[in-house]
This record gives C-alpha cells, sequence and structure tokens, in this order.
C-alpha cells in the first residue's frame, strides 16, 4: 500500500487526505448513532490518513487538513441538501398528478352519471325548385338565337 501511495503525485495525495478525514468524519458520526457495524473501519481509515500525512512530510508539502476537512463538509452538506430537495419536489409532483387523476375521475363519473338531455329535431327545409336552362338552339333559317328554359315542377 506504501508503494501506491508514493507512485502519486501530490495534489493526488492532497486529495486523499480530503476524502480519509471526511470518511473519518462520517465513520464517527454513524458509531455515535449505532449504524456502524464495522467499526474497525475507523481504525484503519486513521493508519491510511497516517501513511498519506508522513509521505506528504517527507516530501515537505504543507498542508492544512482542518480547512480541506471544512470544504469537505461543506461540499457534503451541499450535496445532501440538494437531494432532498430533489425528494421533496419528486413528492410534490407525485402528489399533484394524484389530485389531477381524481379530478378526472371525477369528472368521468359526472359525465356518466349526468342524465342526457333530449335532443330536439330540426325541421329540414327543402331547397326552392330550381329552373334549368336549356342551351341556345339555332334556327337554321333566323340567325337569332332563342334561349328556353324549362320549370320543373
Amino acid at each position: 500500500m506504501n508503494k501506491e501511495l508514493r507512485a502519486k503525485t501530490n495534489e493526488e495525495l492532497i486529495q486523499l487526505v480530503t476524502q480519509l478525514k471526511g470518511r473519518l468524519l462520517e465513520y464517527r458520526f454513524k458509531l455515535a448513532q449505532g449504524e456502524l457495524d464495522k467499526t474497525h473501519i475507523i481504525k484503519e481509515t486513521r493508519q491510511t490518513l497516517a501513511r498519506v500525512l508522513t509521505i506528504l512530510t517527507e516530501r515537505d508539502v504543507k498542508v492544512n487538513v482542518n480547512a480541506m476537512v471544512s470544504s469537505f463538509v461543506k461540499e457534503q452538506t451541499k450535496q445532501k441538501e440538494i437531494q432532498e430537495s430533489v425528494k421533496k419536489i419528486k413528492q410534490l409532483r407525485v402528489a399533484k398528478l394524484k389530485q389531477n387523476k381524481e379530478k378526472r375521475l371525477a369528472n368521468a363519473e359526472k359525465v356518466k352519471a349526468a342524465p342526457k338531455p333530449e335532443q330536439k329535431t330540426k325541421k329540414v327545409k327543402k331547397a326552392p325548385k330550381k329552373t334549368e336552362t336549356v342551351k341556345p338552339t339555332t334556327n337554321k333559317n333566323k340567325k337569332n338565337v332563342k334561349a328556353k328554359t324549362k320549370k320543373k315542377g
């Protein structure tokens, strides 16, 4: 494990310190609440953290661990708040969808239960009789053209 840690760059080790400190904090909270089953994880995390800090000290890298931890905790808190707000929004959407569905069902039942009004029959008016025009015919003897109309009736 030491070889793997020594192969990492300073930036990676600093990130690892932040993660380990955050995990250690979470494990302590879980232990206090009685949710942590494997208590040996705390010891392993502390030992790994000590190894990383030792490597950073050997490389003469100064690390402000407390500032890192506070930024890590703030970031974790923001993420949890975002997750909680997303859950609330989803719950509100589901509740609204249920209300809309209930309204639609109630309206459908009202429509089914309501008596149907009698439909009035409309009187159909007959169209007026049209006159038909016939093509004009020409008389061979006369030059006048006459148009004849016939009435249907």
